[in-house]
This record gives C-alpha cells, sequence and structure tokens, in this order.
C-alpha cells in the first residue's frame, strides 16, 4: 500500500511538473516564408509583452512587375502541447494588418481549409500553415504587422534558471534588418500578477548564449529595452521572471512572515535574491525592471515601516498584498526616514536613481 501511494505521488508530481511546462495554447511559429524572391523583407521587428507578440514587417518589390504575393506562416504546438492535443490550430488572437487594415487569411490543417474564426472548433497536434496574400505594384514597400498571443513554454530548469516564461521569434534568415523590443506590461501589475525581463537569448550553432548588448531606452514616459540582431542569427529567445510579492517563483517578494511565524525578522523584502534590508543592489540588478516596478520595489521598503501612502495605485498595492497574506496594512503614524538603516537607504537611492535616468543604458557597460 505504501509503495502504491509512493508511485502515485510520484505520478501527480510529474505530472505537475508537465503542466508547469507547457500549456495547451503553446506553439513554435516558423519565419514567414515569401513565394517571390522579387520581394524583399527589409525589416523585421519583434516586441514582446508577456505572452503577446507583435512583429513589424516590411517588405518591399524590386521589381518592376506587378506581384500577387503569398505569404505562409507554419505553426505547430510545443512538444508538451502536441502531447495535450491543443484545442486551437494556431496562436490565439492572431492578426494581420497591412497599415490599418485587417488582412483576412486562411488556415490549412491536414489537407483541409479553415477559414479564421473556424480554427477554434479543431483539436490536432500536426502543423497548421496560415495562409494569406498581397498584391505589390512595382517598386511598391508595404507594412505588415502580425500580432498574437501565445503562451510558448513556461519552463522550469531550461537555461539554468527558475519558472520564466519563455517566448520566442524565428527571424526570416533572409531579412535585411531584425530587432528585438520589450515592452513592459505595466498595465496588468497587480498584487498578484505581472512580469519583468529577465533577458534575451540568441542561438547561435545550435546553442543559445545570453545577451549583453541590448539597451534600456526612455521611450514615452515609460522604459523600453531593444536589441539590434546580427544577420546570422535567426531566433531571439525572450525570458521573463513573475513580479509579485507572493508568487513563489517570484524574482520579487513581500512577506508579512510575522502572521505565522515568531522570527528575527518578520517583514522580508527581497529581489534578485537580495535581502534589501542587508543586501546593496547594483545598477545590474534592476536593468531590467520597467519604472512602476523600480516604483514599487523602493515603495516596499516604505510598506515595511508602515508609511501611509497617498498614491492610491500605490496603496491597494500593498493593501491587496497583506490582505493576501491574511494581515491587515497597519500604518505607522510615527514614520521617519530614519528609521531606515544605511543599506536600506542606499538601495532607495539606486533604485531612485535608475528610476529617473533618461539616458540610454547599455546593459554590456554597466558589466564592466
Amino acid at each position: 500500500m505504501g509503495l502504491k501511494k509512493h508511485f502515485l505521488f510520484i505520478i501527480v508530481i510529474f505530472f505537475i511538473d508537465f503542466l508547469y511546462a507547457y500549456t495547451p495554447n503553446s506553439f513554435v511559429v516558423e519565419p514567414i516564408s515569401v513565394s517571390d524572391k522579387s520581394i524583399t523583407i527589409t525589416n523585421e521587428t519583434v516586441s514582446f509583452s508577456g505572452v503577446n507578440i507583435n512583429v513589424n514587417y516590411s517588405l518591399k518589390n524590386y521589381s518592376n512587375k506587378t506581384i500577387n504575393l503569398s505569404i505562409n506562416i507554419d505553426c505547430y504546438p510545443t512538444e508538451g502541447a502536441r502531447w495535450l492535443f491543443t484545442p486551437v490550430l494556431i496562436p490565439d488572437d492572431f492578426t494581420i494588418f497591412e497599415k490599418d487594415k485587417k488582412i483576412s487569411y486562411s488556415v490549412m490543417f491536414e489537407g483541409k481549409e479553415y477559414k479564421d474564426g473556424e480554427t477554434l472548433s479543431e483539436r490536432g497536434d500536426g502543423k497548421s500553415s496560415i495562409i494569406f496574400s498581397l498584391i505589390f505594384k512595382p517598386k511598391e514597400e508595404k507594412l505588415i504587422t502580425i500580432n498574437y498571443n501565445n503562451d510558448s513554454e513556461i519552463l522550469k530548469n531550461q537555461f539554468n534558471t527558475g519558472h520564466s516564461l519563455v517566448t520566442r521569434h524565428f527571424f526570416n534568415s533572409n531579412s535585411l534588418i531584425k530587432k528585438v523590443f520589450y515592452i513592459p506590461d505595466d498595465k496588468s501589475l497587480k498584487e498578484n500578477a505581472g512580469f519583468s525581463l529577465r533577458d534575451f537569448l540568441i542561438k547561435k550553432n545550435s546553442e543559445y548564449f545570453i545577451c549583453t548588448d541590448f539597451s534600456r531606452i526612455y521611450n514615452d514616459e515609460a522604459f523600453i529595452w531593444y536589441m539590434e540582431v546580427p544577420n546570422n542569427i535567426n531566433e531571439a529567445i525572450c525570458r521573463q521572471e513573475y513580479f509579485y510579492p507572493l508568487g513563489d517563483f517570484s524574482s520579487y517578494a513581500l512577506w508579512y512572515r510575522e502572521a505565522f511565524i515568531d522570527i528575527e525578522e518578520p517583514i522580508l523584502i527581497k529581489y534578485n535574491k537580495k535581502n534589501l534590508s542587508k543586501e546593496l543592489l547594483s545598477e545590474v540588478d534592476i536593468f531590467t525592471l520597467s519604472k512602476k516596478q523600480l516604483s514599487i520595489l523602493r515603495n516596499s521598503l516604505y510598506a515595511k515601516r508602515g508609511y501611509n501612502f497617498k498614491n492610491k495605485e500605490l496603496r491597494n498595492y500593498f493593501e491587496a498584498n497583506c490582505e493576501a497574506q491574511g494581515i491587515n496594512y497597519i500604518v505607522n503614524t510615527n514614520f521617519s526616514e530614519s528609521d531606515f538603516n544605511e543599506t536600506e537607504k542606499q538601495n532607495i537611492e539606486i533604485i531612485k536613481k535608475m528610476e529617473n535616468l533618461k539616458t540610454p543604458l547599455l546593459l554590456s557597460d554597466l558589466l564592466k
């Protein structure tokens, strides 16, 4: 009986671990394929944001003739999703636009054609082809935007990390310019949800390498991250980490531990495995945090001391975090910044510096 229970426990753990690794709507989306060599992809730019992937293509007809171009994008469920038999044929919310005009497409699966709305009714584990066409006048250039949501892989222990959301893009090998952006989705940042950029990887000679030559730039009152991809690289990966105070696998934590245990440090704030009350952060540590995430991290030290937040969004954030831990946020009427220890003061200053810095920052420069 004991052996059966032990065996069942192993099966349950394996299945839970597997579900962490993949979701049913997890796809590999292959590079865009064009049918006529007179059409060149002059620029291919991908933007990652949570599970959303947005790709802008500039395509130019270099010939003196009108071309009716057929464009094909193959996709198939990732290994784990194939095992689960994905309920859809293509990634969620797949749309194609030429400037502001929505382009219709069809989906071919196992020799049968499906229109846009029909794809949700099928279940399968094979390759689907998304097909659409465009007419190019002589020397004409068009801007095409493809947008979709892809759970991709929520991978554990791949690339020697903890839990990460991994989204990837395969470039057309003939694209003249290849770029990658990360745009944080601060609107969805809550006490129980949110992602922060971890890093970018590129695949070269069948191996993945962590990129250090990418920049943080200030744009429209927010930070975004940018990287130019060498011409010989055709796969880029964006790794994101959970950023919320109660995530078991989050890079950030704000725990009120006195609620259930009597310890020396009842309120613990950690980021990137560092205790913000005892260990100093570096610019590299917080290089990939959004403006709002930097604000939350800095104000966590104030929340630890019971600061009476006037900012409604911050007050709601920290009150909700306390409520999730079964306690009330208690305002300290005697709060004073002199209560911070020297490590906390220095961490507040380095975070504030990174919040206010608007000039471009290159990660490789900070690592020197």
